[in-house]
């Protein structure tokens, strides 16, 4: 092996490493907004069924990145993984009915 092979080969696993440190930095992110999620869950849609205006701003604006609203329909962009969180939360037992991708139709 040449030294431009060995170079390569080094240049290559720090790519790798840099992917991986990558992934390590999100899934710390996802799981950082999963447990505060979680936390709150059990008590989140009777916070939002109580309070006032702002209160349930502020609990969509937890979970919700934003809102695109097109000819087409509406599409909610939310700040985690949902589909995952409520595989997760399924295999718990947890209902995520609160967390359900809204799809309208334009008329």
């Amino acid at each position: 092996m040449g030294i431009d092979m060995a170079q390569e080969e080094v240049n290559n696993s720090f790519v790798e490493i840099s992917s991986i440190e990558d992934n390590i930095v999100q899934s710390k992110a996802a799981l950082a907004d999963y447990t505060r999620l979680d936390i709150n869950l059990e008590t989140w849609e009777e916070q939002y069924r109580n309070g006032d205006l702002t209160k349930k701003k502020s609990l969509l604006g937890s979970i919700i990145e934003k809102v695109l609203i097109t000819n087409d329909g509406v599409e909610i962009q939310y700040n985690l993984a949902v589909e995952l969180f409520k595989e997760n939360c399924a295999d718990r037992g947890i209902e995520t009915s609160p967390l359900v991708r809204a799809q309208v139709s334009h008329t």
